[in-house]
């Protein structure tokens, strides 16, 4: 008999928060969400340190407290955040980079144990252990849509993920995801068993399949192994394995794919477990798997209750996440 999903850890959620279709709309939802970081009740995250074009270190400051103190910049000075999860002693750099046209372009960049040190006015710190997660928009690149993210947030401080959505009036919806933190179920030889991630969900609305089978081939969770190396992870369902791109197909991408997805009746869709799976040579294979994170195959977005009443669940762009009895997430 189906059993609906139980959750192995207690979360805080800091939910709808919106940004509406204006100028700074970028700014405004990135001071959203990191407050809401340090804000939890529970465990929350710090600021290491910050950046705002005119002050900088890494002396606890949180400098990004006004839009008009995230300046971007390629070269000179510009703004910067370093924010750690203290139970885990992952940090995040979000450095930013430029703009193209309205919007950020950043590089975020994880440290998994060794720390940031140094950084200026001019050039974001750095760290021997540091991981290139992302640089690219920091959201999506318009501000004609409106933004709605949700940030959730582990009572044991070892797992953060941000759910951003942006709406276009229902015709073009969009998500992403970040995530960070500890995965569940490690191998023994994974002794810092922190990941962090990154990833569109703009072509997920019907399926799982294409954060399985990432554009390119690229994988969108990293971590690293004991030896220092990086490794690139992608996040597989049970069964799941490794298809190489036909040599006959031009613009595809390696596919990862589940031979044993159920076939249910309309209106029901399987719910699987995510593992994480490194690629990286020397460490290949399934090191570990997502917390209270799901993926589904069809299931439209929206919000599940438990027969019980007890648990909560959304589903957005082929995910699934924890929530919370009773709370409507925002849909514009």
């Amino acid at each position: 008999m189906f059993a609906f999903p139980r959750l192995t850890k207690t979360w805080q959620l800091t939910p709808n928060l919106v940004a509406d279709a204006v100028s700074g709309q970028a700014a405004t939802m990135f001071r959203a969400i990191k407050d809401a970081l340090l804000g939890f009740g529970t465990l929350p995250w710090t600021c290491v340190g910050s950046s705002d074009s005119s002050t900088a270190g890494l002396d606890g400051v949180d400098r990004l407290t006004s839009n008009g103190a995230i300046v971007a910049a390629s070269s000179g000075a510009h703004s910067w955040i370093v924010l750690k999860q203290p139970a885990t002693g992952l940090q995040v750099c979000i450095d930013w980079l430029t703009t193209h046209g309205t919007v950020y372009y950043v590089s975020v960049v994880i440290s998994v144990a060794a720390g940031f040190t140094g950084g200026t006015t001019t050039a974001r710190p750095t760290a021997t252990d540091e991981i290139q997660i992302r640089n690219d928009y920091w959201h999506y690149p318009t501000e004609a849509w409106v933004h709605v993210s949700h940030v959730l947030h582990s009572t044991d401080g070892k797992n953060t993920r941000i759910v951003a959505q942006v709406f276009n009036g229902g015709t073009d919806n969009r998500a992403l995801l970040w995530e960070f933190g500890r995965a569940g179920s490690p191998i023994t030889e994974w002794t810092t068993p922190l990941v962090g991630c990154i990833v569109n969900l703009e072509f997920e609305s019907t399926s799982i399949w294409p954060l399985l089978a990432p554009r390119a081939g690229t994988p969108y969770f990293y971590g690293k192994a004991p030896s220092g190396t990086t490794m690139q992870m992608f996040a597989v369902a049970p069964g799941s394995f490794l298809l190489n791109k036909p040599a006959t197909v031009t613009g595809g991408a390696d596919a990862l794919v589940d031979p044993n997805v159920p076939v249910l009746s309309d209106g029901d869709y399987p719910l699987h477990e995510l593992g994480l799976v490194s690629l990286t040579s020397s460490y290949k294979g399934k090191h570990g798997k997502l917390v209270d994170l799901w993926g589904t195959i069809g299931a439209n977005d929206g919000y599940f209750v438990s027969p019980d009443g007890e648990t909560a669940l959304l589903s957005i762009g082929g995910l699934v996440f924890p929530w919370q009895v009773g709370l409507s997430p925002r849909v514009e």
